[in-house]
């Protein structure tokens, strides 16, 4: 359920389609992560579901700012919450906040590998975003967190 970037490994892009697909047929979603490239290793990250409205009928799944692998567990985590018969609003009582991703944002580069992979695929995606909880890590991060539920700012300026 987990992709970083195949291509950059020497996959083609058949294979990452075959991945993706095997990923969403086994798991019910494939998670794409996203991290800062070369000219901007200190740049926002975000993490996205590809295959939960195609497998489960729900709104696909982001999480901005977090690591990779905290990203990977957080959605999987909350994927098998919704799979399992939970509604979004339940995650209320675990903390976690959500919000529905901008229509804006969907047209961009941040859900490429989502519409690269659904070519004929689902009109009208549905994104959520999730805003975990952080007391516990980090008191201060939910002010830094992008905030794509916002059409005019992706990510916030004041940035650590």
């Amino acid at each position: 359920m987990v992709g970083m970037c195949m291509i950059c490994d020497g996959y083609s892009e058949e294979d990452v389609r075959r991945v993706i697909e095997l990923n969403i047929i086994t798991h019910g979603w494939h998670l794409l992560g996203v991290t800062p490239s070369g000219d901007e290793p200190d740049g926002p990250t975000w993490t996205y579901t590809i295959g939960m409205a195609e497998s489960h009928a729900l709104p696909e799944l982001v999480v901005t700012d977090l690591h990779y692998e905290k990203a990977a567990r957080f959605l999987n985590w909350v994927g098998a919450q919704l799979v399992g018969g939970r509604s979004i609003t339940d995650l209320a009582e675990h903390g976690i906040g959500w919000a529905p991703v901008h229509d804006i944002h969907l047209g961009g580069e941040l859900f490429c590998g989502w519409f690269d992979y659904y070519r004929t695929g689902p009109e009208d995606p549905t994104f959520v975003q999730l805003f975990p909880r952080f007391e516990i890590d980090c008191p201060s991060c939910p002010d830094f967190m992008a905030d794509l539920s916002n059409r005019d700012e992706l990510f916030p300026a004041n940035r650590p």
